[in-house]
């Protein structure tokens, strides 16, 4: 007779969207074989699949998806704090910068996806993050609220935010006085020091600032009206800004961008001979609509 296995012995739990998890306490990394980690430096990957294994005893499969649970998700004072701050942004001052007309449908429009789409994304970012690191946040406005907060608050780490628009940064810093960061109503060309991560999402196509460059990046240009020499001084003006943010990143690290401007980061990666890896998923995003991605440099 064939030898009877314990069900114990081969008891698994599948969980989708985590790494496999192998015996014991130790994290097997699929893209990084033969080495281990402990759980408590968990670095989740999303879309994967996590397997327990059967020699686990239950208070030790317990901490494990004690831990995920507390890295894969956002606090819920973290939660309440954005849902706080959205509920007293001052929408009729914001209508006005956003809008030349129609802003108050504009934001009764926009403020839930603003708000739960960027606690998603703020989830994500959580999961790229290490804590008390730095992130440079290009043109932070009422979207990025979301990940400022979880940042700050999940993770403990330092925000350095810039936004050209004066009147939105007063109407934000009123709204965020209580919280751990402040919006800069400067260029990010001005930021100092080392960030490990930076945000640079719907700025270097932005149509307000850059039109012919706009028009390019979303298919709107065509050979009769496009302006060739408006462009060639915008790709400077790009370029410089680019260089400027991305020279001042810790590698490896991460940037925070979309679709649209990913050959902006890969353009210096390789001018600079920078490894980089560009994650498939993409997030949608509430206001401008640009899907958002993750790279990884170096």
């Amino acid at each position: 007779m064939g030898k009877t296995r314990s069900p114990v012995d081969h008891r698994q739990l599948q969980v989708d969207g985590l790494h496999h998890i192998h015996r014991s306490e130790s994290i097997q990394y699929p893209n990084d074989s033969f080495s281990t980690r402990s759980h408590h430096q968990l670095a989740i990957q999303p879309p994967q699949k996590i397997r327990i294994l059967t020699n686990l005893t239950p208070p030790i499969l317990h901490k494990i998806l004690d831990t995920i649970r507390k890295r894969y998700t956002l606090k819920p004072e973290t939660k309440k704090i954005i849902s706080h701050v959205f509920a007293q942004l001052d929408y009729p001052a914001l209508g006005k910068i956003y809008c030349d007309e129609g802003g108050d449908a504009f934001w009764q429009a926009r403020k839930g996806p603003c708000q739960t789409l960027g606690m998603r994304i703020a989830t994500q970012l959580k999961n790229h993050l290490r804590r008390e690191g730095r992130s440079l946040y290009v043109g932070a406005g009422v979207t990025e609220l979301p990940m400022l907060i979880a940042e700050t608050t999940d993770l403990h780490r330092s925000i350095t935010a810039h936004n050209l628009r004066k009147d939105e940064v007063a109407t934000l810093n009123k709204t965020c006085a209580y919280l751990p960061f402040e919006f800069r109503a400067s260029s990010a060309l001005r930021a100092r020091g080392r960030f490990d991560h930076i945000w640079l999402l719907s700025v270097l196509n932005d149509p307000e600032c850059y039109p012919e460059t706009s028009a390019l990046s979303y298919g709107r240009a065509t050979p009769v009206d496009f302006d060739a020499d408006t462009f060639k001084k915008e790709r400077l003006t790009l370029r410089r800004l680019v260089n400027s943010c991305l020279s001042k990143l810790t590698l490896p690290g991460l940037v925070t961008t979309s679709v649209e401007e990913i050959p902006w980061i890969t353009a210096w990666c390789l001018e600079k001979g920078i490894p980089f890896r560009l994650e498939n998923t993409t997030y949608p995003t509430a206001i401008v609509g640009d899907p958002l991605c993750f790279i990884h440099l170096g």
